[in-house]
């Protein structure tokens, strides 16, 4: 739910930017997603709520976890003209050079999942970010207070690739590590 919230108050940081930069007709935004899943649907909801009100177009890409489809988007949202965009790469270093090509293109981009400055220049995007191997560290810890140090846990970390749930898986592990008693018997993705 933070995550949510932390999503919606940049997005209303970043929307009310662009309004007062003088662009509030016009204003062309899309939305490329990893995967449209649950989480991506509520916040779909407050990105339509923000456009209608302002009245901004918006489009949805959906990559599907795809990385090829997820370039040939931007490739297309740049072509389309669109004034900004926000993204969650399936794959951050195959992203990195068409994420340039929008920035150079005037395209303003938001991450949200974590390109690094050798990836992406910082002064060519926007970052919301958390730390994703810091939560699934806090992650671990809470595991361990509720179920004790001995035990086997299988870790179901999320979508096979994405950066964001290897960094948590990471984390995870990492405390997981520390307790002899905890045995790892099988990480999905």
């Amino acid at each position: 739910m933070k995550k949510v919230i932390a999503l919606m108050l940049l997005l209303v940081m970043v929307v009310g930017m662009f309004a007062a930069c003088g662009k509030k007709d016009e204003f062309k935004v899309a939305i490329v997603l990893a995967e449209y899943n649950e989480w991506n649907k509520n916040y779909e909801k407050k990105v339509i709520e923000k456009c209608d009100a302002w009245g901004w177009e918006y489009q949805i890409f959906d990559a599907k976890q795809d990385a090829n489809t997820q370039i040939d988007h931007v490739r297309s949202i740049i072509n389309q003209g669109f004034d900004a965009l926000t993204i969650q790469a399936v794959d951050m270093a195959a992203l990195a050079p068409v994420i340039c090509e929008a920035a150079d293109a005037g395209v303003i981009v938001v991450d949200h999942y974590g390109f690094t400055a050798e990836q992406v220049p910082s002064d060519k995007i926007y970052q919301n970010l958390f730390d994703q191997k810091g939560a699934g560290k806090l992650q671990a810890e809470e595991f361990i207070k509720i179920n004790g140090e001995t035990g086997k846990v299988a870790i179901i970390a999320g979508l096979t690739g994405a950066d964001n749930a290897m960094a948590r898986t990471a984390g995870f592990e990492e405390v997981l590590a520390k307790y002899p008693g905890i045995e790892i018997v099988a990480t999905e993705y």
